[in-house]
């Protein structure tokens, strides 16, 4: 995933416009736990 990356129409309408692509999926990043 690119910092730079623009988001897709259908996510720019469901979340926050302002939040960058990278910041969006960084949310969703599950941690060395989640994968146990």
């Amino acid at each position: 995933v690119s910092k730079n990356a623009q988001k897709a129409e259908y996510q720019k309408q469901t979340t926050n416009r302002l939040e960058s692509q990278f910041n969006m999926l960084k949310k969703l990043e599950l941690d060395t736990n989640a994968h146990r």
